[in-house]
């Protein structure tokens, strides 16, 4: 968010985000987010095959790792 911008916000809700937004003191990005992209594609897969029921926690936490030393 550009400072200053938050005027030009109509919606009620992203008004409201936007505010709370400026009034933080920091600022955490999505996991998936801090990786390169071939590791933070491997979180959102291996986390999906974990929600869908398709692979265990130790699962995930192998193949996100695996991507990490390959990255």
């Amino acid at each position: 968010m550009v400072k200053g911008a938050e005027g030009a916000i109509e919606d009620a809700n992203r008004k409201q985000v936007a505010q709370m937004l400026n009034g933080a003191t920091g600022f955490q990005l999505y996991l998936d987010q801090a990786f390169p992209p071939a590791v933070g594609q491997e979180v959102n897969d291996s986390v999906a095959g974990l929600m869908g029921g398709q692979t265990s926690p130790q699962q995930v936490t192998q193949s996100i790792t695996e991507a990490a030393k390959g990255a």
